[in-house]
């Protein structure tokens, strides 16, 4: 993560030091302003920056449930001027939605499917469709998703990125997923700045049924476009 900012790989698990990603407001036994001494070789950090950080190798990881990126411009009112960036597990398998969270009264039906735990079994499953291989304690078999799962956004993208990463996907069909979630997000991208033109002359009530149906509907797309990336590569479909 640090080596992402340094634009370089120059950091290593044998060279780090905790000067190296301090954040504090305590320096030499005194209260000051708070500090950090992580460096940014980047230049100015946008949305793109934080949102490609998650999809640096194991930041980005399948044990993410979701994460968050808060972009706050400090000059602007808080309804219009703070972005809440969503997104579920594996950073390189999934997109970052545009929420306005002052203005958010509700959120997309895919964030809100419970279902089962996924099942661990040690017995090949009839189909790999819902289901992936894995290892628990040491043991090797198969998780095996709950039924509905395809209604849940979060379990979309772990099949498909559990499914992603594993040898039964070639490298054809990453590129392919790659290329087609980078389409999805730069849509989000640009659907973002759109609502917070819109919403800076609307009503507080008119921007919140805005705003709240257009992420919705960015959210619903995404998932439908992960569902429909996971089937192809594993069914063909």
């Amino acid at each position: 993560g640090l080596n992402y900012f340094l634009a370089s790989d120059t950091l290593s698990a044998s060279t780090i030091a905790p000067e190296d990603f301090t954040i504090s407001n305590v320096k030499n036994g005194k209260v000051v302003s708070l500090y950090t001494n992580i460096q940014n070789k980047l230049g100015k950090i946008g949305i793109h920056d934080m949102v490609d950080y998650y999809k640096v190798d194991d930041i980005a990881n399948i044990g993410n449930l979701e994460w968050h990126i808060f972009q706050i411009q400090s000059a602007d009112a808080p309804e219009t001027g703070t972005i809440e960036w969503l997104a579920m597990e594996h950073g390189q398998y999934t997109v970052a939605i545009p929420y306005f969270p002052v203005l958010t009264t509700d959120v997309y039906e895919g964030y809100k499917f419970g279902g089962e735990s996924a099942t661990f079994t040690t017995e090949k499953p009839d189909s790999l469709y819902g289901a992936y291989p894995t290892t628990k304690r040491g043991v090797a078999g198969y998780l095996v998703l709950p039924e509905g799962w395809e209604n849940g956004y979060y379990w979309t993208v772990d099949a498909l990125s559990n499914y992603a990463l594993s040898d039964l996907c070639s490298d054809a069909d990453r590129e392919m997923i790659h290329k087609q979630l980078a389409v999805m997000q730069q849509l989000c991208y640009d659907k973002a700045a759109e609502m917070q033109k819109a919403i800076a002359g609307m009503s507080t009530d008119a921007a919140k049924e805005y705003a709240t149906a257009q992420s919705a509907a960015l959210a619903k797309q995404a998932h439908e476009l992960t569902l429909q990336l996971y089937k192809h590569v594993v069914t063909g479909e």
